[in-house]
């Protein structure tokens, strides 16, 4: 097994990554409300096990998407992407230097 060299790698930010990771759920959750559950169904493939490690309860599983296995469903995934990535730079960028935080 390789490791990765990581050394040369400085202008990673873990509070960035974590700052993305956290406005892509919120987009994704409100996404998903705001689609419905019937179009969830037809766009996106849920998961067939719900074993130990990956137990959701019902706000869990209607509040997730799914895997994409359609044209609509590729489109949303993308753009719940593109628009997280639209708010966090905004966010990181703009707003957060203006109240004097840098990340």
């Amino acid at each position: 097994m390789q490791l990765i060299d990581l050394s040369d790698v400085h202008d990673f930010s873990a509070a960035r990554f974590l700052l993305y990771w956290l406005i892509a759920s919120v987009v994704a959750i409100i996404v998903a409300y705001s689609i419905g559950q019937e179009n969830k169904l037809k766009w996106f493939r849920q998961r067939k096990s719900n074993g130990f490690m990956v137990r959701r309860g019902v706000f869990g599983n209607f509040s997730l998407l799914g895997v994409p296995n359609s044209k609509e469903g590729f489109a949303i995934t993308a753009g719940i992407f593109i628009g997280s990535g639209v708010i966090w730079a905004v966010l990181v960028f703009v707003i957060l230097p203006v109240f004097g935080y840098r990340l």
